[in-house]
This record gives C-alpha cells, sequence and structure tokens, in this order.
C-alpha cells in the first residue's frame, strides 16, 4: 500500500509575515518614532525567510511578545530620547498583533551610523506602518488562533 505523505507547507498566498519583537520597541516602531529594527540576519539571511534581495518592500506583521525589555535595556532608554512621551512599558500590549509594517530596506549597521537606535549589525529601516486603531485594545489581534471571526480587518496600503 501507498505510504501517506504529509502535504507540503505552503506559504500564506498574501506573502505577509509576522515578526515578534519585544515592547516598547514594537510600540515605537508604529508610532513612528523607531524608525529601524536591528537583527541579526539580513536581506541574504541565515533564516528560512525568503526576503526580496536587499528587504525592499516586504510587510510584516507587528506583533508584541509576551514580555516586554527590561526598562534598564540601552535600546529602551535610547528610545525614550526619541519618544520623551513614550507611554509606561505596563501600559503597552503584549501577545497581540498591534499592526503592521514594511521594510524600505536591510542595510549593515554601517549605513545607519547617524541613528543612535542602530546596532545591528542588521538595519531593516521603515518606511511605513499601519498600526491597530488602539493598539492593546479590542482592535488588536490575539495571537492565539481564535474560532471568532474577527471583528475588524486591517488593510494594507498598496506599495
Amino acid at each position: 500500500s501507498p505510504t501517506m505523505q504529509p502535504a507540503p507547507l505552503l506559504p500564506h498566498p498574501s506573502g505577509l509575515k509576522a515578526i515578534t519583537i519585544k515592547q516598547p520597541f514594537i510600540a515605537g516602531i508604529l508610532a513612528g518614532k523607531k524608525l529601524l529594527e536591528n537583527r541579526s540576519w539580513g536581506a541574504e539571511g541565515n533564516r528560512p525567510l525568503r526576503f526580496p534581495p536587499d528587504g525592499r518592500g516586504l510587510w510584516f506583521a507587528a506583533h508584541a511578545s509576551s514580555q516586554p525589555a527590561q526598562r534598564t535595556h540601552v535600546l529602551v532608554q535610547r528610545l525614550l530620547q526619541a519618544w520623551p512621551e513614550m507611554p509606561p512599558l505596563e501600559s503597552l500590549a503584549c501577545s497581540a498583533i498591534l499592526g503592521f509594517f514594511r521594510v524600505r530596506d536591510v542595510v549593515p549597521v554601517s549605513e545607519c551610523a547617524d541613528d543612535p537606535q542602530a546596532v545591528g549589525p542588521w538595519c531593516w529601516r521603515i518606511d511605513k506602518v499601519a498600526a491597530a486603531a488602539r493598539p492593546g485594545c479590542s482592535t488588536s489581534l490575539p495571537a492565539r488562533a481564535s474560532r471568532r471571526k474577527p471583528s475588524h480587518a486591517f488593510l494594507l496600503p498598496r506599495r
């Protein structure tokens, strides 16, 4: 008798990827106060994530991790300098998709030397965001799948 092979996992037809980032960094991105995301892997990457050659134009669902960064973390302090009105860490939503952002390009940290938040080794420069209407409230998407149909929808701007 023939053996059953599991069906191959296919990418989502939209090509949308999700990435988990700690608070307050994801809030800073969605508020337009943090204009890049630091990663240890770039466009070529050492992960199974498929980027265009330079990461240009790739949208990500912005998922807040379950735990925020420590208040004393050097990058939290640098974000606070760029965003003095940053909400308290305790008030920021965690474990939810809070919106979307688009990567303009992925470059080595040496090309972002003028940004104090750049530590690299790769910087994903962000050029567009689409935040939930009220992040952390009923309009953010829960991280766990639900059988309920969402009561809202996110519309991504065209490239």
